[in-house]
């Protein structure tokens, strides 16, 4: 989570910068948000895991049809937004794909993976190094742990486990990325 906010303001100061926007705190919020929305799916799943058996809230971890209807509706009712927004439709666009695709990005760390190619190819990738791997075997062994106990586990001990799942040293390069992210956007917008 604090990871997806970090990108998230990476990706605002970037997307400005080409843009040349001044400083918004509005397009701030919705960069983070873009960058943590592949996330929202864990709202589902805290409601229907038990009633379904659900193991992952990776309902709508699919980028190529997630990036292609999110920029599709930015595009199509975009026109509605632009007149509450202090910034075009175009710029809303690399919001969210860029902040999409760096959450999937760094997802693709983690033990689960990403099925990247989805439609297409039904393949859990990982990357580990600068390689990408088929994560296919080692995603469905963390599966298949996840089913145990899922009956009589509570939303808290949901969330430790994946936390726990999350890639070594996260939380540091998290907390100095924001670190840095904070000093560039005050350095310039200033």
């Amino acid at each position: 989570m604090l990871l997806d906010l970090t990108l998230g303001m990476m990706i605002y100061l970037v997307v400005s910068l080409f843009f040349h926007e001044p400083f918004n705190f509005w397009g701030l919020v919705v960069a983070g948000f873009f960058a943590g929305f592949p996330d929202i799916d864990f709202l589902l799943f805290a409601i229907l895991r038990r009633k379904y058996n659900l193991v992952s809230h990776r309902l709508i971890h699919l980028p190529l049809p997630l990036i292609t209807l999110g920029i599709t509706a930015i595009c199509a009712f975009g026109w509605l937004l632009v007149s509450h927004l202090p910034f075009s439709i175009g710029y809303a666009v690399a919001l969210f794909a860029i902040g999409n695709l760096s959450h999937f990005i760094h997802d693709s760390y983690g033990e689960l993976g990403i099925k990247w190619l989805w439609p297409f190819n039904n393949t859990i990738y990982q990357i580990r190094g600068f390689r990408i791997i088929n994560g296919d075997v080692e995603a469905e062994r963390h599966f298949r742990s996840l089913r145990e106990g899922v009956k009589e586990r509570s939303i808290w001990q949901e969330v430790i486990i994946r936390a726990r799942m999350e890639p070594p040293g996260e939380q540091t390069i998290s907390f100095f990325g924001l670190v840095f992210t904070l000093c560039a956007l005050f350095y310039i917008f200033s």
